[in-house]
This record gives C-alpha cells, sequence and structure tokens, in this order.
C-alpha cells in the first residue's frame, strides 16, 4: 500500500519529494522475491514519468542565487563558503537535468553513473563539474564562472526542452549585478 500510495502522489499529484523519487528509482531497478506480478505493475507505471512531473521538478530546481554572490566568495577567498555554494548548485543542475530527463531522484551518490543516463545534459558534465573544484585552489573565480557557464547551458537546455517553461525570471535573478552602496 506505502508504495501504490507514493506512485499515486508523484506521478498523479507531482508530488516532488526527493525520498519519493528515491524510493521510485529504487522500485525500477529491484527484483521480486517471490511472485512478480505486483513488483512488474509498479514498474511498469513509474516508467512513465510524467511531463507534468518533468515541468515541476524543474520549475522548482531551476533557482539559481545570483551570480555575483559566488563571485564575491572567491573574491574574499572563502573558500569553505564557496564550495557549500559549488555543491548546492551542481545538485540543483543535476534535480533540473533528472527533470528534463525523466529520471527520479536516485541520490546524488554515483554521480558519474547517473550524468551518464541523460542524454539532456551540458556536454562532459561529469569533467566538468570535477573541474569548478579543482580550479578553485588556483583561481577561485575561474571555478565560479566556469560553474555560471553550466548554469546558462542548463537555462538554454530547459528552454529548448520545455518551451512552455517560462525561464526569464530565473535567469534574471541568477544574472542579477551586485548592488554597491
Amino acid at each position: 500500500e506505502t508504495t501504490e500510495r507514493i506512485l499515486a502522489d508523484v506521478l498523479e499529484q507531482c508530488d516532488l519529494s526527493l525520498a519519493k523519487q528515491r524510493h521510485i528509482a529504487a522500485l525500477l531497478s529491484a527484483l521480486p522475491l517471490s511472485d512478480p506480478s505486483v513488483l512488474i505493475q509498479w514498474q511498469r507505471q513509474a516508467r512513465v514519468y510524467p511531463r507534468e512531473l518533468s515541468v515541476a521538478m524543474v520549475r522548482a530546481y531551476l533557482c539559481f542565487r545570483p551570480g555575483w554572490e559566488q563571485e564575491v566568495l572567491a573574491e574574499r577567498n572563502d573558500l569553505l563558503v564557496l564550495y557549500e555554494s559549488f555543491c548546492s548548485i551542481e545538485k540543483d543542475i543535476l534535480l533540473v537535468l533528472m527533470g528534463l530527463n525523466h529520471i527520479y531522484y536516485p541520490g546524488f551518490q554515483c554521480v558519474d553513473q547517473l550524468i551518464r543516463q541523460m542524454p539532456i545534459a551540458p556536454p562532459q558534465l561529469a569533467l566538468r563539474f570535477k573541474q569548478v573544484f579543482g580550479i578553485v585552489s588556483i583561481d577561485p573565480l575561474a571555478g565560479v564562472y566556469q560553474l555560471h557557464d553550466l548554469i546558462e547551458e542548463t537555462f538554454s537546455l530547459v528552454e529548448t526542452r520545455l518551451g512552455e517553461l517560462d525561464t526569464a525570471q530565473a535567469r534574471a535573478r541568477f544574472r542579477e549585478r551586485h548592488k554597491t552602496v
């Protein structure tokens, strides 16, 4: 009954709970221990990733903070907070791409494997995610700008794949410039 409720919540109500999506992701790779009929029925349901869920995922996670915030952190060499910001942004990019690629959230372990399942993604995403962190010790601003490029490419993918979704407000927020007083 719990699995049926989770399937209904996510597939019919577009519930964005990552815990519920993780349950469905696990369900899709599950093997039956006895009578497979119930599992097969659940898997059949879960394989149909609703467009409404895709739109809801993208809308929820396409909300990047203004880019200037990372620039300020890099200029101050405030690396702990900068790394934390990078992690948050990379997770949001992945969640947007999961929505575009109709992938239920499986967790953030094995990110390279997850990215390989995404035909819709910025080129060489896994390598570029790693480079963002590698560059920081040499040139923090270069890492920031590389991540900003990935955000812009993500906006472009959303506009191409989900034309009905207006990205103008989210893009304007990300591009917002620092107001000096």
